[in-house]
């Protein structure tokens, strides 16, 4: 399951969470704490927040200011779904 095309195929999905954060042009905040609610039923702590927003600036900037983020929140739900909370309590 987590090396298989179907996660990525389901983040990729035109009709899913990601293209929906993308449309709302969501903000780091919010975006991380509707795939943890999605993925994992709680809301992440203070100190989730702050890495995963820096995590996500810092790739954002890599990719210069035209870089989609697309790959970002890809990258971000594969890591919670793949995550030891999802596999071992979902």
């Amino acid at each position: 399951m987590i090396n298989g095309d179907t996660i990525n195929q389901k983040l990729a999905a035109k009709a899913g969470l990601i293209q929906t954060l993308l449309d709302s042009k969501s903000d780091n905040r919010n975006t991380i704490e509707r795939i943890y609610l999605a993925a994992l039923s709680r809301y992440p702590s203070d100190e989730e927040i702050r890495t995963l927003s820096q995590a996500m600036d810092t790739a954002s900037a890599r990719g210069g200011p035209d870089s989609p983020r697309r790959p970002v929140l890809e990258d971000l739900a594969w890591a919670v779904l793949t995550g030891r909370e999802f596999l071992f309590n979902h």
